[in-house]
């Protein structure tokens, strides 16, 4: 929630004098205009739906901080100095600055003919249209027969993102082979690393009862006796012996094993045993862990016994995942350029008088 305030330092907001004319004349609310971007209209009716998207992440940060409950009063009250209706409010208009500078964009480039929510519900309406008629030809549709408008927006938001990336890729930044070769030099470290090969050995004591249900006694004491095993072993024991000798100390079934993480690997290890694999990441050879809760009912302790570094992914094979991520950076970055140098300006009558339930 910290970035709910960042828009409105960044971008420049001005006050209501612009739209005096409009809210004096023109009393039905549904049709005043809340908000100008880049001097585009934004009327109630869009903010709404906008405002709309964010209602349940206000609702879910307030419960949960606060255990606040809804209410007639919830949207307007203020909980130690936070404010759900202005919450809600400004959360829709840093998306709505956000996807108007995009649509402002793509008609730039000729993706649209025009940015205006009257074309977004235009370009609705045809879409809806030309799924009913392949639906009654019996030509394939995917996705809903019927779209309203929170769906086509985000169905429209995705693919109109991708083709903008395409178009300022190829029409803007002219991406070379030179820059991609130097993206991946710089985030090689971070992005195109081949996983390591790891060898461990670990001992593992299930903390379930009988029926597979946590029990906190038998996790208390898995944790205590591993623990120990681990004192042991900073004391210059090795791992076996500091295992054998919790082991005869307790009735619990203590489980020793060797497991190997590599490339076949990868998508199970971080998953699965996700906890320790990032833990056997952060290890040297001969090194042991502290007990590690993992997915399975199951405390774990291990040292690693081996480790290979298996250099970095081949430029030419991933050139084309390369060349995705240099795109999506470039664009994170002129966006946020974009976002920074838009115009918005709030009516201020509006902005309070937005319906909130």
């Amino acid at each position: 929630m910290k970035k709910i305030g960042v828009l409105l330092c960044v971008i420049a907001i001005f006050g209501t004098a612009f739209f005096i004319f409009n809210s004096v004349f023109n009393p039905n609310k549904e049709e005043d205009e809340v908000v100008r971007i880049n001097g585009q209209a934004v009327q109630m009716k869009e903010f709404k739906g906008m405002l709309d998207r964010h209602r349940s992440e206000v609702y879910r940060y307030f419960n949960e901080k606060y255990g606040a409950q809804d209410s007639v009063q919830f949207w307007s009250q203020s909980i130690r100095g936070e404010n759900p209706g202005e919450m809600v409010k400004k959360l829709a208009l840093e998306e709505l600055v956000g996807w108007k500078v995009q649509l402002g964009l793509a008609q730039k480039y000729g993706l649209i003919k025009d940015s205006s929510y009257a074309s977004f519900l235009d370009r609705l309406h045809a879409e809806n249209e030309q799924r009913k008629e392949d639906h009654e030809s019996q030509k394939p549709v995917f996705g809903p027969l019927s779209f309203d408008e929170q769906t086509f927006y985000n169905f429209e938001k995705s693919n109109l993102i991708s083709r903008l990336k395409k178009t300022l890729a190829r029409q803007a930044w002219k991406v070379s082979d030179e820059q991609l070769v130097r993206f991946y030099d710089q985030n090689k470290d971070r992005i195109y690393k081949n996983v390591y090969t790891m060898n461990i050995r670990k001992a593992g004591i299930s903390f379930l009862d009988s029926d597979r249900i946590s029990d906190e006694q038998l996790k208390k004491d898995s944790f205590q006796l591993l623990s120990e095993a681990r004192q042991a072993i900073s004391n210059g024991e090795s791992f076996n012996d500091a295992i054998d000798e919790i082991q005869i100390r307790t009735d619990l079934k203590i489980i020793v094993d060797d497991q190997t993480f590599d490339e076949s690997t990868v998508l199970q290890d971080s998953r699965m045993y996700k906890e320790i694999w990032n833990e056997a990441n952060r290890l040297q050879p001969g090194q042991a862990s502290g007990p590690i809760e993992a997915f399975d009912g199951a405390y774990y302790l291990f040292e690693l016994v081996e480790k290979r570094d298996n250099g970095y992914k081949n430029f030419e094979s991933i050139k084309d995942q390369v060349e995705v991520a240099y795109i999506d950076s470039e664009y994170d970055e002129y966006l946020k350029k974009e976002i920074g140098q838009a115009k918005v300006e709030i009516d201020q009558s509006s902005w309070s008088a937005v319906p909130l339930r």
